[in-house]
């Protein structure tokens, strides 16, 4: 039993939209490793990706990139 990895919350935000946007590098590497879908959009149809370059988190652009 373990936690669901594409969760999300009333703004369809998954546990990867909140590591990218608050650029947490090694809490996104882990969700990654672990599974967590790359590309889901959240209500503003905003994926990680989006995220983390809206907020300058040139680190998680990268892994999320590599990661694609």
């Amino acid at each position: 039993m373990g936690a669901q990895i594409n969760a999300t919350d009333l703004n369809e935000c998954t546990p990867l939209h909140y590591a990218a946007s608050r650029g947490h590098q090694n809490a996104l590497l882990l969700l990654l490793h672990s599974g967590a879908s790359i590309n889901k959009e959240n209500i503003d149809k905003s994926t990680p990706l989006h995220l983390a370059v809206n907020n300058g988190h040139l680190n998680c652009v990268k892994a999320l990139i590599y990661f694609a």
